[in-house]
């Protein structure tokens, strides 16, 4: 009886710690991302480099976060009804994770990218 009840609290904190760590990830890109497309002194730029080389610091933290940032930043632009500069930069991180592996060579638009992306697997 003991026994059981320490595996069942062991499995409890296990799942609690790694839901956190997940929503804690999700809120790291989150705020990586807000730091990147609202930076004021690039709101005049038409090029989305500008605000990622503007914000590198804030770019490389996403995507050094590798797969988990990339199911998330996928995910999010499925489900996205926006086409703009947070999709376009989002975009940008996938490729940029994925490096030569992935099978989208041309591309516009944060959802143009991801419908090629998931046609392509």
């Amino acid at each position: 009886m003991r026994a059981a009840l320490l595996q069942l609290i062991l499995i409890t904190v296990t799942i609690l710690i790694t839901g956190c760590g997940q929503n804690k990830s999700a809120t790291g890109i989150e705020d990586n991302l807000n730091k990147i497309i609202t930076n004021k002194q690039y709101m005049v730029s038409s090029n989305p480099n500008d605000y990622i080389k503007n914000q590198l610091s804030a770019y490389k933290e996403i995507l050094g976060m590798g797969d988990e940032a990339l199911a998330y930043l996928t995910k999010e632009l499925r489900t996205s009804d926006q086409d703009g500069l947070r999709e376009w930069v989002m975009a940008k991180a996938c490729e940029d994770i994925l490096k030569d592996h992935s099978s989208v060579k041309e591309w516009a638009t944060g959802k143009e990218w991801i419908k090629k992306y998931d046609e392509s697997k």
